[in-house]
């Protein structure tokens, strides 16, 4: 895993190079500390960071304002739980979800809730009108074209006839697709939940054509030359580090036949890889594994839910190599 640690930390030095106003590793890594504290039951320290982080940066991401919320709620600070359930919703938290939230149920019972409720349709035109509808319907399509592509190959059964279509039917129009991605990230930035308010669908496009082969990622020249800028708009804020982490790790293992497990999301995680996944997972100011895992014990504890994805809904096993 050592060279992958090492690309990484140089890719962060091109980053880290880039003339912006706000780091956001730095505000994942503040939200990380935050939810470590959650992890061990300091609310009150917990909710004291989110505040400042919040106050600190122009563009918190959704996922933080959902838990912010609840601490807030679970601590008593009515007032700032509803705060931060309007912002949730400026940052395109649906009323759907938000009822889906049965820990959030008690915050009905104020006159607040009637408030939220009756703002909400001009909330969330507010919300959309910070997008860029045009693109977002873009990605869609384009994710629906390449959802419908890797459908068909679920009807091949062997592993050289998975490979044999991945590389002569859907790498070519894959790669037509990833090209436009280019295109978007050149002109507009990054396609992610800031810019058109979802990261499923420049995740599943990138994921599925890092994992086409090894042949093909061996040769693939369209993923490296995205990758630095993939890594600046983690850095500006227009990247969701935790779905980078995903998109990358399918290409590191991939291309390593499976050698490297790089960020623990898809491959099982020994003892042995701890220690370097946990250092990558810092430098990308995602939480650690034993973060995570700490979360999902408070979640069975408190009711409240933490929006630990993309991929795994539970906690993330350790194999003992000893």
């Amino acid at each position: 895993m050592k060279i992958v640690l090492l690309t990484l930390i140089l890719s962060n030095r091109y980053v880290s190079d880039a003339n912006r106003e706000q780091n956001y590793v730095q505000y994942h890594s503040q939200i990380t500390e935050a939810e470590r504290l959650v992890g061990i039951e300091k609310y009150n320290e917990a909710l004291t960071l989110y505040r400042e982080t919040f106050a600190s940066y122009d563009s918190p991401f959704l996922k933080d304002y959902k838990i912010a919320t609840q601490i807030a709620l679970h601590l008593g600070e009515i007032e700032l739980a509803f705060d931060y359930l309007q912002k949730g919703i400026l940052n395109g938290w649906t009323m759907k979800s938000i009822n889906r939230y049965k820990y959030l149920k008690k915050l009905k019972d104020y006159d607040e809730w009637e408030r939220i409720k009756k703002d909400y349709d001009n909330l969330h035109k507010q919300y959309l009108s910070t997008l860029n509808s045009h693109l977002a319907s873009e990605m869609k399509r384009l994710f629906k074209e390449d959802r419908r592509q890797v459908f068909l190959g679920l009807f091949f059964f062997t592993s050289k006839s998975q490979d044999r279509f991945a590389e002569n039917k859907y790498a070519p129009k894959s790669e037509i697709r990833i090209r436009r991605v280019i295109e978007i990230v050149n002109e507009h930035g990054y396609p992610g939940e800031k810019l058109v308010g979802s990261d499923l669908w420049g995740w599943g496009l990138l994921s599925h054509h890092n994992s086409i082969s090894q042949k093909y990622t061996e040769q693939d020249s369209l993923y490296p030359s995205l990758r630095p800028k993939l890594l600046e708009g983690v850095q500006s804020g227009e990247m969701s580090p935790y779905y980078f982490a995903i998109i990358d790790e399918w290409y590191i293992l991939v291309k390593s036949q499976r050698k490297e497990t790089v960020y623990g999301y898809v491959d099982e995680l020994t003892s042995d890889d701890l220690a370097e996944t946990n250092e990558l997972r810092r430098q990308l100011g995602i939480r650690s594994i034993e973060i995570r895992n700490n979360l999902i014990d408070i979640e069975k504890k408190t009711g409240m839910k933490f929006s630990l994805g993309p991929w795994h809904n539970g906690k993330i096993t350790v194999a003992n190599t000893l």
